[in-house]
């Protein structure tokens, strides 16, 4: 009797444990699946955040970029002063010239005191605008930009020392040639040629020039090429 009793009261409890290791495990499995899918869950809002607010900030900051800053003299100003000195024209040229020197006294030529030689070589001029100068005014209302440009004058004169050439060159032991007498001479052959280039209507041609020039400058402003009449003077 004490037996069976035993028995069953082993089954029982064993049929109890059972239902409740059943019934533990069926509810780990459930919080393990609730978990799972609530992770999916959440990682899928941090990446709709993070999508969301890249976006928005590609959307800003494009906005920032795409809009164009308002056009002011101070800022065409600016823009041009960034270039400085413009050379608008180029003015090539090869040429020769002859030195001639004796010593005098009181107006008579000394004997045996004569020197000179003759000097050829190739040289460019470059003239244009000091764009530092440039008078800018805007006008928003009838969406123009007038500019008044400085005068054109010769920024560089190079002479190429490669092409220097120098013949019939003679001397005396009582004035012999010096490199001053190179340099004064250069120096002068500079101001004639330059003198030559400026009557041919070489300075004319760099203020035409840097006109265009300017204009095609300002026109890379996108701004300016689509709402903006340009005048230059």
């Amino acid at each position: 009797m004490f037996l069976l009793s035993f028995n069953l009261c082993h089954s029982s409890g064993t049929d109890a444990f059972i239902t409740l290791f059943f019934v533990l495990s069926r509810r780990i499995s459930l919080l393990k699946t609730v978990k799972k899918y609530l992770s999916r869950f959440i990682l899928c809002l941090v990446g709709i955040s993070l999508v969301g607010f890249g976006a928005f900030y590609y959307g800003v900051n494009k906005g920032q970029q795409n809009k164009a800053p308002q056009i002011t003299s101070k800022l065409i100003s600016k823009r041009l002063q960034e270039s400085a000195e413009l050379t608008s024209s180029k003015y090539y040229y090869s040429h020769m010239g002859e030195f001639d020197h004796q010593k005098n006294f009181y107006g008579w030529k000394i004997p045996f005191t004569k020197k000179h030689f003759v000097v050829a070589y190739d040289g460019v001029i470059h003239a244009g605008v000091d764009l530092r100068q440039v008078e800018v005014t805007v006008n928003q209302n009838k969406k123009t930009i007038d500019l008044k440009l400085p005068e054109a004058k010769i920024l560089s004169h190079d002479i190429d020392q490669h092409s220097l050439k120098v013949f019939d060159e003679s001397q005396s032991i009582f004035n012999p040639i010096k490199i001053t007498d190179y340099q004064g001479f250069a120096k002068d052959q500079k101001a004639k040629v330059e003198a030559d280039a400026i009557e041919k209507g070489l300075l004319v041609q760099a203020k035409k020039d840097a006109v265009q020039a300017v204009k095609k400058l300002l026109h890379f402003n996108q701004n300016i090429e689509s709402n903006y009449q340009i005048h230059i003077h």
